[in-house]
Protein backbone atom coordinates (compact mmCIF):
# COMPACT_ATOMS: atom_id res chain seq x y z
CA UNK A 1 0.00 0.00 0.00
CA UNK A 2 1.41 3.38 -1.13
CA UNK A 3 2.76 5.95 1.79
CA UNK A 4 0.82 9.32 1.23
CA UNK A 5 3.34 11.64 3.05
CA UNK A 6 6.71 12.40 2.09
CA UNK A 7 9.31 14.88 3.88
CA UNK A 8 12.32 15.87 0.99
CA UNK A 9 15.01 18.11 2.17
CA UNK A 10 16.84 20.37 -0.62
CA UNK A 11 19.42 21.88 1.56
CA UNK A 12 20.72 21.95 5.06
CA UNK A 13 21.71 18.24 4.81
CA UNK A 14 24.95 17.79 6.66
CA UNK A 15 25.71 21.59 6.90
CA UNK A 16 24.94 24.81 8.29
CA UNK A 17 22.33 26.81 6.13
CA UNK A 18 20.68 26.50 2.97
CA UNK A 19 17.51 25.03 4.63
CA UNK A 20 14.84 24.03 1.96
CA UNK A 21 12.15 21.44 2.92
CA UNK A 22 9.23 20.19 0.90
CA UNK A 23 6.56 18.27 2.52
CA UNK A 24 3.39 16.18 0.75
CA UNK A 25 0.82 14.38 1.97
CA UNK A 26 -1.20 13.29 -1.03
CA UNK A 27 -1.47 15.96 -3.62
CA UNK A 28 -1.02 18.74 -1.00
CA UNK A 29 2.34 20.16 -0.80
CA UNK A 30 4.09 22.87 1.39
CA UNK A 31 7.47 24.20 1.36
CA UNK A 32 9.09 25.38 4.32
CA UNK A 33 11.85 27.55 3.85
CA UNK A 34 14.07 28.78 1.15
CA UNK A 35 17.63 29.55 2.02
CA UNK A 36 20.72 30.25 0.28
CA UNK A 37 23.68 27.63 0.70
CA UNK A 38 26.76 29.66 1.22
CA UNK A 39 29.54 27.67 0.85
CA UNK A 40 28.00 26.88 -2.80
CA UNK A 41 27.68 30.22 -3.14
CA UNK A 42 31.25 30.99 -3.29
CA UNK A 43 32.10 28.10 -5.97
CA UNK A 44 31.22 30.69 -7.91
CA UNK A 45 31.37 34.29 -6.45
CA UNK A 46 32.96 36.56 -4.34
CA UNK A 47 30.78 39.28 -2.59
CA UNK A 48 31.06 42.20 -3.73
CA UNK A 49 33.12 41.59 -7.05
CA UNK A 50 31.30 39.12 -8.63
CA UNK A 51 27.63 38.42 -8.26
CA UNK A 52 24.93 36.37 -9.89
CA UNK A 53 23.22 39.51 -12.00
CA UNK A 54 21.74 39.06 -14.90
CA UNK A 55 20.40 35.70 -16.08
CA UNK A 56 19.06 33.12 -13.40
CA UNK A 57 19.19 30.38 -16.04
CA UNK A 58 23.55 30.83 -15.64
CA UNK A 59 24.16 32.50 -12.80
CA UNK A 60 21.83 30.17 -10.56
CA UNK A 61 20.69 27.10 -12.13
CA UNK A 62 23.44 25.94 -13.99
CA UNK A 63 25.46 26.59 -10.84
CA UNK A 64 22.83 24.41 -9.34
CA UNK A 65 22.58 27.13 -6.53
CA UNK A 66 18.73 27.88 -6.69
CA UNK A 67 17.34 24.50 -5.53
CA UNK A 68 15.64 22.16 -8.02
CA UNK A 69 13.00 20.67 -5.61
CA UNK A 70 11.39 17.91 -7.24
CA UNK A 71 7.81 15.71 -5.83
CA UNK A 72 8.46 12.43 -4.20
CA UNK A 73 7.16 10.73 -7.87
CA UNK A 74 10.08 13.17 -9.37
CA UNK A 75 8.14 16.02 -10.56
CA UNK A 76 9.67 18.76 -10.91
CA UNK A 77 7.60 21.92 -9.47
CA UNK A 78 8.16 25.20 -11.62
CA UNK A 79 8.32 27.76 -8.68
CA UNK A 80 10.78 30.06 -9.90
CA UNK A 81 10.56 32.83 -12.65
CA UNK A 82 13.18 33.29 -15.42
CA UNK A 83 15.16 36.87 -15.77
CA UNK A 84 17.80 37.23 -18.65
CA UNK A 85 18.36 40.66 -18.11
CA UNK A 86 15.24 42.24 -19.45
CA UNK A 87 11.72 41.16 -18.48
CA UNK A 88 10.71 38.80 -15.25
CA UNK A 89 9.07 36.05 -16.91
CA UNK A 90 6.64 33.87 -15.06
CA UNK A 91 6.12 30.04 -15.57
CA UNK A 92 3.27 29.45 -18.05
CA UNK A 93 2.22 26.37 -16.46
CA UNK A 94 0.26 26.34 -13.22
CA UNK A 95 2.10 24.62 -9.89
CA UNK A 96 0.41 22.39 -7.90
CA UNK A 97 2.57 24.04 -4.70
CA UNK A 98 0.87 26.80 -3.79
CA UNK A 99 2.07 27.54 -0.09
CA UNK A 100 5.61 28.40 1.46
CA UNK A 101 6.30 28.82 5.10
CA UNK A 102 9.48 31.10 6.24
CA UNK A 103 10.72 30.24 9.44
CA UNK A 104 13.01 33.34 10.07
CA UNK A 105 14.58 36.37 7.73
CA UNK A 106 18.44 35.15 7.85
CA UNK A 107 19.28 34.20 4.28
CA UNK A 108 19.96 30.92 4.43
CA UNK A 109 16.45 30.10 5.34
CA UNK A 110 14.70 32.70 3.02
CA UNK A 111 17.54 33.85 -0.16
CA UNK A 112 15.27 32.66 -2.52
CA UNK A 113 12.24 34.10 -1.87
CA UNK A 114 12.33 36.67 -4.03
CA UNK A 115 12.70 34.15 -7.27
CA UNK A 116 9.12 32.55 -6.66
CA UNK A 117 6.40 32.67 -9.09
CA UNK A 118 4.22 35.55 -8.03
CA UNK A 119 0.82 33.30 -7.54
CA UNK A 120 2.87 31.69 -5.11
CA UNK A 121 0.91 32.12 -0.99
CA UNK A 122 4.17 32.79 0.83
CA UNK A 123 3.75 33.26 4.40
CA UNK A 124 6.13 34.98 7.01
CA UNK A 125 5.78 36.15 10.80
CA UNK A 126 4.79 40.03 11.09
CA UNK A 127 8.51 40.86 12.20
CA UNK A 128 10.42 38.22 9.79
CA UNK A 129 8.50 40.35 6.93
CA UNK A 130 9.55 43.81 7.96
CA UNK A 131 13.30 42.52 8.83
CA UNK A 132 13.52 40.66 5.38
CA UNK A 133 11.80 43.42 3.36
CA UNK A 134 13.88 46.22 5.00
CA UNK A 135 17.03 44.19 4.31
CA UNK A 136 16.23 44.31 0.60
CA UNK A 137 15.05 48.01 0.37
CA UNK A 138 18.42 49.32 2.10
CA UNK A 139 20.89 46.75 0.22
CA UNK A 140 23.10 48.81 -2.61
CA UNK A 141 23.92 45.59 -4.44
CA UNK A 142 22.27 44.62 -7.32
CA UNK A 143 22.41 40.74 -7.42
CA UNK A 144 19.05 38.84 -9.11
CA UNK A 145 17.54 38.39 -5.80
CA UNK A 146 17.56 41.70 -4.81
CA UNK A 147 16.75 43.04 -8.33
CA UNK A 148 13.73 40.04 -8.55
CA UNK A 149 11.93 41.47 -5.59
CA UNK A 150 10.50 44.47 -7.41
CA UNK A 151 7.99 44.14 -9.99
CA UNK A 152 10.00 45.57 -12.56
CA UNK A 153 14.23 45.48 -12.38
CA UNK A 154 13.91 49.18 -12.82
CA UNK A 155 16.16 51.98 -10.27
CA UNK A 156 12.93 53.74 -9.10
CA UNK A 157 10.87 50.85 -8.75
CA UNK A 158 8.73 50.78 -5.37
CA UNK A 159 5.99 48.20 -6.05
CA UNK A 160 6.79 44.38 -4.42
CA UNK A 161 6.70 41.55 -6.93
CA UNK A 162 5.32 39.18 -4.56
CA UNK A 163 2.55 39.34 -1.76
CA UNK A 164 3.26 37.98 1.52
CA UNK A 165 1.05 37.11 3.94
CA UNK A 166 1.56 37.61 8.00
CA UNK A 167 0.83 34.90 10.37
CA UNK A 168 1.56 35.39 14.56
CA UNK A 169 1.98 33.10 17.13
CA UNK A 170 -0.40 30.51 17.33
CA UNK A 171 -2.24 30.91 14.18
CA UNK A 172 -4.01 28.18 12.56
CA UNK A 173 -3.21 28.35 8.50
CA UNK A 174 -5.26 25.86 6.62
CA UNK A 175 -3.83 24.62 3.09
CA UNK A 176 -5.54 22.30 1.17
CA UNK A 177 -5.29 19.35 3.87
CA UNK A 178 -2.74 19.99 6.44
CA UNK A 179 -2.86 22.81 8.89
CA UNK A 180 -0.02 24.97 9.76
CA UNK A 181 0.67 26.60 13.57
CA UNK A 182 3.41 28.76 14.02
CA UNK A 183 5.07 29.02 17.46
CA UNK A 184 7.23 32.01 18.26
CA UNK A 185 10.83 30.37 19.55
CA UNK A 186 13.98 32.69 20.77
CA UNK A 187 17.08 33.06 17.79
CA UNK A 188 19.49 35.99 16.84
CA UNK A 189 16.42 37.99 14.93
CA UNK A 190 12.89 38.81 16.51
CA UNK A 191 10.28 36.96 14.98
CA UNK A 192 11.78 33.84 14.54
CA UNK A 193 9.05 30.64 14.36
CA UNK A 194 8.93 26.77 14.55
CA UNK A 195 6.02 25.14 12.87
CA UNK A 196 3.48 22.61 13.52
CA UNK A 197 2.14 20.48 10.99
CA UNK A 198 -0.97 18.59 10.68
CA UNK A 199 -1.45 15.97 7.81
CA UNK A 200 -4.44 13.47 7.53
CA UNK A 201 -2.03 11.15 8.28
CA UNK A 202 0.79 12.43 10.84
CA UNK A 203 1.50 15.26 13.22
CA UNK A 204 5.30 16.65 12.18
CA UNK A 205 6.87 19.89 13.33
CA UNK A 206 10.14 22.09 12.34
CA UNK A 207 12.12 23.96 14.92
CA UNK A 208 13.81 26.32 12.32
CA UNK A 209 16.71 27.94 13.88
CA UNK A 210 16.43 28.32 17.61
CA UNK A 211 17.92 28.60 21.30
CA UNK A 212 17.57 28.38 24.95
CA UNK A 213 19.52 30.72 26.53
CA UNK A 214 18.54 34.43 24.68
CA UNK A 215 16.53 36.92 26.15
CA UNK A 216 13.49 35.06 24.85
CA UNK A 217 14.44 32.01 26.03
CA UNK A 218 10.82 31.50 27.20
CA UNK A 219 9.22 31.32 23.88
CA UNK A 220 11.07 28.65 22.76
CA UNK A 221 10.38 26.76 26.08
CA UNK A 222 6.72 27.15 25.22
CA UNK A 223 7.14 25.20 21.96
CA UNK A 224 9.04 22.85 23.57
CA UNK A 225 5.72 22.48 26.36
CA UNK A 226 3.67 22.34 22.87
CA UNK A 227 5.14 19.44 21.59
CA UNK A 228 5.67 17.58 24.12
CA UNK A 229 1.44 17.61 24.63
CA UNK A 230 1.48 16.29 20.12
CA UNK A 231 3.01 13.18 20.40
CA UNK A 232 5.09 13.83 17.29
CA UNK A 233 5.42 11.74 14.43
CA UNK A 234 8.48 13.65 12.81
CA UNK A 235 10.62 16.42 14.42
CA UNK A 236 12.72 18.13 11.90
CA UNK A 237 15.45 19.46 14.42
CA UNK A 238 18.24 22.13 13.36
CA UNK A 239 21.75 20.93 15.02
CA UNK A 240 24.21 24.03 14.48
CA UNK A 241 25.67 23.40 17.62
CA UNK A 242 25.08 19.84 18.23
CA UNK A 243 28.83 17.98 18.58
CA UNK A 244 30.49 22.01 19.60
CA UNK A 245 29.08 23.81 22.42
CA UNK A 246 29.23 27.20 22.44
CA UNK A 247 28.93 28.98 26.25
CA UNK A 248 27.77 32.53 26.24
CA UNK A 249 24.59 34.24 26.80
CA UNK A 250 23.40 37.86 25.71
CA UNK A 251 23.94 39.30 29.23
CA UNK A 252 27.45 38.04 29.30
CA UNK A 253 28.09 40.09 25.94
CA UNK A 254 26.58 43.35 27.33
CA UNK A 255 28.55 42.93 30.40
CA UNK A 256 31.76 41.94 28.40
CA UNK A 257 30.80 44.88 26.18
CA UNK A 258 30.81 46.84 29.06
CA UNK A 259 33.98 46.27 30.45
CA UNK A 260 35.73 46.62 27.11
CA UNK A 261 34.87 49.98 25.91
CA UNK A 262 34.93 51.39 29.56
CA UNK A 263 38.71 49.85 29.52
CA UNK A 264 39.04 51.60 26.08
CA UNK A 265 38.20 54.81 27.15
CA UNK A 266 40.16 55.03 30.89
CA UNK A 267 42.89 54.47 28.21
CA UNK A 268 42.09 57.80 26.44
CA UNK A 269 40.21 56.18 23.14
CA UNK A 270 37.12 58.03 22.28
CA UNK A 271 35.96 55.67 19.84
CA UNK A 272 34.61 52.53 19.88
CA UNK A 273 32.96 50.76 16.42
CA UNK A 274 30.55 47.78 16.92
CA UNK A 275 29.93 45.25 13.99
CA UNK A 276 26.41 44.10 14.75
CA UNK A 277 23.34 43.05 12.21
CA UNK A 278 21.03 45.84 11.49
CA UNK A 279 17.94 42.65 12.46
CA UNK A 280 19.96 41.19 15.65
CA UNK A 281 17.26 44.17 17.97
CA UNK A 282 18.06 42.49 21.30
CA UNK A 283 21.64 43.52 20.53
CA UNK A 284 21.41 46.32 19.54
CA UNK A 285 19.27 47.13 22.60
CA UNK A 286 22.31 45.84 24.67
CA UNK A 287 25.07 48.27 23.22
CA UNK A 288 22.71 51.06 23.41
CA UNK A 289 22.18 50.10 27.07
CA UNK A 290 26.07 49.78 27.45
CA UNK A 291 26.76 53.19 25.80
CA UNK A 292 23.85 54.94 28.03
CA UNK A 293 25.83 53.82 31.15
CA UNK A 294 29.17 55.13 30.16
CA UNK A 295 27.65 58.28 29.40
CA UNK A 296 28.66 58.11 25.57
CA UNK A 297 27.35 59.62 22.23
CA UNK A 298 25.42 56.80 20.36
CA UNK A 299 25.35 56.91 16.76
CA UNK A 300 23.80 53.99 14.51
CA UNK A 301 24.23 53.99 10.27
CA UNK A 302 21.20 54.47 8.31
CA UNK A 303 20.32 50.92 7.94
CA UNK A 304 20.13 50.18 11.56
CA UNK A 305 17.37 53.67 12.00
CA UNK A 306 15.76 52.12 8.60
CA UNK A 307 14.26 48.74 10.64
CA UNK A 308 13.78 50.53 13.74
CA UNK A 309 12.20 53.41 11.85
CA UNK A 310 9.79 50.64 10.55
CA UNK A 311 9.25 48.66 13.93
CA UNK A 312 8.06 52.13 15.15
CA UNK A 313 5.68 52.80 12.58
CA UNK A 314 4.23 49.13 12.19
CA UNK A 315 3.33 48.96 15.59
CA UNK A 316 5.17 45.78 16.44
CA UNK A 317 7.68 47.26 18.96
CA UNK A 318 5.39 45.93 21.80
CA UNK A 319 6.05 42.44 20.96
CA UNK A 320 9.60 42.99 21.64
CA UNK A 321 10.73 42.58 25.16
CA UNK A 322 12.82 45.87 25.29
CA UNK A 323 11.58 47.66 22.61
CA UNK A 324 13.53 49.92 20.07
CA UNK A 325 16.06 52.73 20.55
CA UNK A 326 13.83 56.39 20.19
CA UNK A 327 15.60 57.62 17.08
CA UNK A 328 15.90 60.96 18.55
CA UNK A 329 16.51 60.92 22.32
CA UNK A 330 18.43 57.64 22.45
CA UNK A 331 21.10 57.69 19.23
CA UNK A 332 22.48 59.95 16.58
CA UNK A 333 22.70 59.59 13.21
CA UNK A 334 25.91 58.29 11.17
CA UNK A 335 26.17 58.77 7.22
CA UNK A 336 28.77 59.16 4.53
CA UNK A 337 28.62 59.30 1.22
CA UNK A 338 25.73 59.93 -1.50
CA UNK A 339 22.39 58.96 -0.14
CA UNK A 340 20.40 56.40 -1.84
CA UNK A 341 16.45 57.48 -1.99
CA UNK A 342 15.23 55.42 1.12
CA UNK A 343 18.08 57.31 3.27
CA UNK A 344 16.62 60.62 2.13
CA UNK A 345 13.30 59.65 2.73
CA UNK A 346 14.48 58.61 6.16
CA UNK A 347 16.50 61.52 6.92
CA UNK A 348 13.36 64.05 5.46
CA UNK A 349 11.07 61.79 8.44
CA UNK A 350 13.34 62.29 10.76
CA UNK A 351 14.84 65.81 9.98
CA UNK A 352 15.39 66.88 13.63
CA UNK A 353 17.89 63.93 14.59
CA UNK A 354 20.96 64.80 14.66
CA UNK A 355 23.71 63.64 11.94
CA UNK A 356 27.24 63.01 12.52
CA UNK A 357 29.89 62.53 9.56
CA UNK A 358 33.01 61.48 8.39
CA UNK A 359 34.45 63.79 11.17
CA UNK A 360 32.76 62.42 14.48
CA UNK A 361 34.55 59.34 13.40
CA UNK A 362 37.95 60.36 11.99
CA UNK A 363 38.56 63.00 14.98
CA UNK A 364 35.94 62.16 17.63
CA UNK A 365 36.05 64.98 19.97
CA UNK A 366 33.71 62.84 22.58
CA UNK A 367 33.15 59.43 23.39
CA UNK A 368 31.39 58.13 20.82
CA UNK A 369 29.99 53.96 20.22
CA UNK A 370 29.16 53.83 16.46
CA UNK A 371 26.70 50.81 15.91
CA UNK A 372 27.47 49.96 11.74
CA UNK A 373 25.06 46.86 10.57
CA UNK A 374 28.41 46.47 8.14
CA UNK A 375 31.57 45.92 7.98
CA UNK A 376 33.67 49.05 8.40
CA UNK A 377 35.31 50.54 5.41
CA UNK A 378 38.78 52.48 7.61
CA UNK A 379 40.30 53.46 3.83
CA UNK A 380 37.51 55.55 3.50
CA UNK A 381 37.09 56.89 6.74
CA UNK A 382 39.80 56.14 8.99
CA UNK A 383 39.29 56.13 12.77
CA UNK A 384 42.22 57.29 15.69
CA UNK A 385 44.32 54.38 15.91
CA UNK A 386 43.97 52.39 19.31
CA UNK A 387 39.84 52.73 18.63
CA UNK A 388 38.09 50.04 19.60
CA UNK A 389 36.45 47.42 16.89
CA UNK A 390 33.93 44.85 18.42
CA UNK A 391 32.98 41.84 16.12
CA UNK A 392 29.49 40.96 17.52
CA UNK A 393 27.67 38.55 14.77
CA UNK A 394 25.67 35.60 16.27
CA UNK A 395 25.13 34.00 12.95
CA UNK A 396 27.92 32.26 11.85
CA UNK A 397 30.30 33.16 9.19
CA UNK A 398 29.67 30.51 6.99
CA UNK A 399 25.67 31.23 6.96
CA UNK A 400 25.51 35.04 6.26
CA UNK A 401 28.88 36.82 5.92
CA UNK A 402 30.49 36.96 2.47
CA UNK A 403 33.17 38.67 3.25
CA UNK A 404 36.76 37.56 3.25
CA UNK A 405 37.48 37.69 6.68
CA UNK A 406 41.28 37.85 6.98
CA UNK A 407 41.21 40.61 4.47
CA UNK A 408 39.50 42.73 6.59
CA UNK A 409 40.67 42.11 9.40
CA UNK A 410 44.50 43.04 8.49
CA UNK A 411 42.83 46.30 7.06
CA UNK A 412 41.83 46.93 10.57
CA UNK A 413 45.38 45.77 11.44
CA UNK A 414 46.96 48.00 9.29
CA UNK A 415 45.69 51.62 11.27
CA UNK A 416 45.72 49.98 14.81
CA UNK A 417 42.50 49.14 16.18
CA UNK A 418 42.07 47.02 18.85
CA UNK A 419 39.48 43.92 17.49
CA UNK A 420 37.47 41.97 20.42
CA UNK A 421 34.64 39.28 19.14
CA UNK A 422 31.82 39.06 21.39
CA UNK A 423 29.29 36.05 20.34
CA UNK A 424 25.89 34.80 21.79
CA UNK A 425 24.91 31.81 19.45
CA UNK A 426 21.83 32.01 18.02
CA UNK A 427 21.36 28.54 18.45
CA UNK A 428 20.67 25.67 20.88
CA UNK A 429 23.50 23.80 22.64
CA UNK A 430 24.22 20.60 22.46
CA UNK A 431 23.20 19.67 25.86
CA UNK A 432 19.84 21.89 25.43
CA UNK A 433 19.46 19.66 21.87
CA UNK A 434 19.69 16.69 23.68
CA UNK A 435 16.94 17.62 26.62
CA UNK A 436 14.44 18.85 23.93
CA UNK A 437 14.71 15.72 22.09
CA UNK A 438 14.47 13.84 25.08
CA UNK A 439 11.42 15.93 25.97
CA UNK A 440 9.85 16.12 23.19
CA UNK A 441 10.20 12.24 21.99
CA UNK A 442 8.90 12.09 18.59
CA UNK A 443 8.97 8.51 16.56
CA UNK A 444 11.17 9.88 14.23
CA UNK A 445 14.33 12.56 14.30
CA UNK A 446 15.32 14.03 11.10
CA UNK A 447 18.12 16.35 11.76
CA UNK A 448 18.95 19.43 9.44
CA UNK A 449 20.98 22.49 9.43
CA UNK A 450 23.67 20.50 11.32
CA UNK A 451 27.16 19.58 10.23
CA UNK A 452 27.01 16.51 12.57
CA UNK A 453 23.72 14.51 11.62
CA UNK A 454 25.64 11.41 12.97
CA UNK A 455 25.58 12.91 16.43
CA UNK A 456 22.00 12.67 16.29
CA UNK A 457 22.15 9.08 15.40
CA UNK A 458 24.54 8.24 18.15
CA UNK A 459 22.40 10.26 21.28
CA UNK A 460 18.96 9.42 20.15
CA UNK A 461 18.50 6.31 18.33
CA UNK A 462 17.94 4.26 21.58
CA UNK A 463 14.31 6.50 21.94
CA UNK A 464 13.59 7.31 18.14
CA UNK A 465 14.13 6.26 14.66
CA UNK A 466 16.99 8.59 14.05
CA UNK A 467 16.68 9.38 9.70
CA UNK A 468 19.92 11.14 8.48
CA UNK A 469 18.64 12.85 5.41
CA UNK A 470 19.85 12.69 1.79
CA UNK A 471 19.57 15.84 -0.25
CA UNK A 472 16.62 15.12 -2.46
CA UNK A 473 15.99 11.91 -1.19
CA UNK A 474 12.14 11.59 -0.31
CA UNK A 475 11.68 10.55 3.56
CA UNK A 476 8.70 7.90 3.74
CA UNK A 477 6.98 8.95 6.80
CA UNK A 478 4.80 5.43 7.73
Amino acid sequence: MPLDCYITLFGGVGKIGGNSILLEDKESMIIFDLGKDFDKYRKFFQFPFTMPTKSVQKELIKTCLLPEIKTSKRQKLPLYVDYEGTEILEPSVNCPLQHVFITHPHLDHSGFVTLLRSDLNIHMGSMSELIYSSNIETRKDVTLENKLYWKLPKKDEIEPRLKISKFHDGMEIETDRLRVIPYSVDHSVPGAYGFVIESSSARIAYTGDFRFHGPAQNLSKKFEDRLKEESLDVLIVEGTNMNVGRVGSEEKVEKDAHELIEKSFQLGNKLAIIEVKSSDIDRINAFVRVAKSLNSIIAITTRVAYILDKIKRSGLEARLLHGIPKLKDDVKLFTKGRFMRWEKELIEKHEDMEILDDKAIINPKERTVLLDSGRFNVFGTTPPKGSLYIQSISEHVSEEEEYDEDRFINSLALYGLIVYRLHSSGHATPLDLMRFVNEVKPKILIPIHTEHPEAFHELFKDITNVVIPEKDSPIPVP
